[in-house]
């Protein structure tokens, strides 16, 4: 069994990802932009979740996750000050495009270079898979145990956005 493999040269794994649209960011590795991706935690309780964009760039992200009786589907877009080059939050807009309404409130905020937006939703929900689909940035990761939450001794630029 191989358990690592390195690859150096970035044309091998560009060439890997284009045969494989669909990822699973839990287990390893981002989420290119234009692609489908899913993460699987389990059927667990659900307060808050937290992504991490690896670019200081837009993010445009549709996410579907639900159960099967109340199937939700978001789109969350964030605005940037000064481009990539500075990419600070600067807009954050959330909202639930079919099935009920699960979001109270959302934050973007900046991290030692990268871009998060925290998800609070409306009471602890039962979830085991959250599928998203990112148009503009690739999606590091996803955090369902508080780990990446914000914090303000450590965190910048932190904006609330608007839920609707």
């Amino acid at each position: 069994m191989i358990e690592t493999i390195q690859v150096s040269d970035s044309s091998v794994i560009n060439s890997i990802s284009e045969k494989f649209p669909n990822a699973d960011i839990g287990i390893k590795g981002g989420l290119a932009a234009g692609r489908y991706g899913s993460i699987g935690f389990g059927d667990i309780s659900l307060k808050a979740f937290v992504i991490e964009l690896a670019s200081k760039s837009l993010a445009e992200l549709v996410i579907s996750t639900g159960s099967y009786t109340n199937p939700v589907i978001v789109g969350i877009a964030m605005g940037m000050s000064g481009g990539a080059s500075s990419g600070l939050p600067y807009s954050l807009y959330i909202k639930t495009l079919c099935g009920v309404p699960c979001i109270s409130s959302g934050q973007a905020f900046h991290r030692y270079g990268k871009n998060y937006i925290q998800i609070a939703l409306t009471n602890s929900i039962s979830w085991s898979r959250i599928s998203f689909f990112s148009l503009h940035n690739i999606v590091n990761s996803i955090s369902i145990d508080g780990s990446m939450e914000y914090n303000a001794a450590t965190d910048t630029n932190l904006v609330n956005g608007s839920v609707g």
